[in-house]
This record gives C-alpha cells, structure tokens and sequence, in this order.
C-alpha cells in the first residue's frame, strides 16, 4: 500500500486507538511529536485531506462497521465513534455516505443476508 511518513503511521494509529473519545490536532501532534501546524501539512500532502476530514471519516468508516452489526441505537453508536452529538453524527453519516444511518442499516444489516 501507500507508504506514509513515520508521524503520519504515527497519527493513524493514535487515531486508531483513540478515535471514540474527543482527540484533537494537538492531541495527535503531541503523540506524533511533531507540530501542529507540520502535521497538518503532512495531512494535505500525504493524504490529500485535512485532519478533521480523515478523523471524521475514520469514525464515520467505524460507524459502518457498528450499523452493520446489529441492533444498535444511533445514539449509542454515535457516542462509540466520538461524536457527542447524535443529530450532529446522522447529519454528517449522510452528507459522507449518501444515505441516512437508518437506510444504511436496512440496506447492510448482516442478518438480512
């Protein structure tokens, strides 16, 4: 796959672990040690997104995953992938994937299989 710079493995992987709970740039930076300002540079021009982009998308991946599983509230699995906010979760959840949580649910939901 890609190859990506040592603070960006770096980044992923601290985002990996952490993504449920409120993280920021700065966050990320200090366990990449590096600065927040390089580090966002390194998250244009290695991944082509800014920080918040990738850290929402990520989460909104994760969501997926928890909406496909099973009989989960939305709320619940807004509070799992780091949003505090569930209207805020199923407003971004469908500007990303195009379909509301629900939608995506009854499309992938694994027992409908």
């Amino acid at each position: 796959g890609v190859q990506y710079s040592c603070s960006i493995q770096k980044s992923i992987e601290y985002i990996e672990k952490n993504y449920q709970r409120n993280i920021t740039l700065a966050d990320v930076a200090k366990y990449a040690e590096v600065s927040k300002n390089y580090l966002s540079f390194l998250f244009k021009q290695e991944i082509g997104t800014n920080f918040s982009t990738f850290l929402m998308n990520f989460r909104i991946e994760k969501s997926k995953e928890l909406l496909t599983e099973g009989n989960v509230k939305i709320y619940e699995i807004a509070n799992m992938v780091g949003f505090e906010n569930p209207y805020y979760f199923s407003k971004v959840f469908k500007e990303v994937v195009g379909l509301s949580c629900k939608e995506y649910q009854r499309l992938y939901y694994k027992s409908n299989k």
